[in-house]
């Protein structure tokens, strides 16, 4: 089932065409012979992974987390919901830090990929959408179904 009708444009160009984007140039990068050197390659696979766990698992999702805690715990309404995003939220800091590892590993052999990474890191976050977090006063679950 395609849920990409569900987002707007915002997330979908980042979850969707962006990543998508990443997907086919480490596609392209793997069927062509072309790349003899593997750079190519390494760089699809580094921008790649710096999109999927560094903007969408390390900004979007962490601060979709950030959101339903600051919603849910004042309230203490639906505490099982809020009990299985927190272990969600916990295996996806372990995914996070595993690709920050691969990132600083593969940067540190390859370091001309590394302006591309913080273009993608501290050029372009204001592009990346995220929850609306930092209310003074429990958020309203009417907001939280229409954000």
């Amino acid at each position: 089932m395609d849920t990409s009708a569900y987002l707007v444009p915002a997330y979908r160009s980042v979850l969707v065409e962006e990543l998508r984007e990443r997907g086919r140039a480490i596609g392209r990068a793997v069927l062509e012979v072309r790349d003899t050197d593997g750079a190519e390659l390494e760089r699809a696979l580094v921008l790649g992974m710096a999109h999927y766990m560094g903007v969408i698992e390390g900004v979007m999702a962490v601060t979709g987390y950030d959101y339903f805690e600051e919603a849910l715990t004042p309230s203490r309404i639906l505490p099982r919901l809020l009990g299985g995003i927190r272990l969600i939220r916990a295996d996806e800091g372990r995914h996070i830090t595993a690709g920050m590892d691969y990132l600083r590993e593969r940067l540190a052999a390859r370091p001309e990929l590394a302006e591309a990474v913080a273009q993608l890191f501290f050029e372009r976050p204001s592009e990346y959408p995220r929850a609306p977090i930092s209310s003074s006063k429990p958020i309203p679950l009417a907001r939280i179904a229409s954000a």
